[in-house]
């Protein structure tokens, strides 16, 4: 497995073997299908997303949660569903993100509850 810089993920399963060879255990077992995941630089990969066996996952890439990554996603995107496929590209996201974000990421503790306490 390979990871680039800048990847963000919370409880995400890497899937990097096919279990589905337990069917043919039996008749062949010493048989695994086992395969690299390889994930670009800056991703976001949402809250229990599960990737799979020989994903490539590109650079500039956010996977929304609960996704399954099943085949290789192109860089400049965001990505969601079972299996995930594309929704929309990066700067139609910026666009998306950029009328609904609020300047608080360096506030300190007290002005961010204050600012939310009055915002929100």
């Amino acid at each position: 497995m390979s990871i680039g810089d800048h990847v963000s993920a919370t409880r995400v399963h890497f899937e990097t073997h096919d279990g589905g060879l337990w069917v043919f255990r039996e008749k062949y077992p010493t048989w695994d299908i086992i395969a690299k995941i390889k994930i670009g630089n800056n991703v976001y990969i949402g809250h229990n997303v599960t990737i799979l066996p020989g994903v490539t996952i590109g650079d500039n890439i956010v996977i929304g949660a609960c996704s399954v990554v099943s085949k290789d996603l192109d860089s400049n995107a965001v990505y969601a569903g079972i299996p995930a496929r594309k929704l929309r590209n990066l700067d139609s996201y910026f666009e998306k993100c950029k009328s609904k974000a609020i300047e608080t990421k360096f506030l300190t503790k007290e002005e961010k509850e204050f600012f939310l306490r009055d915002n929100l």
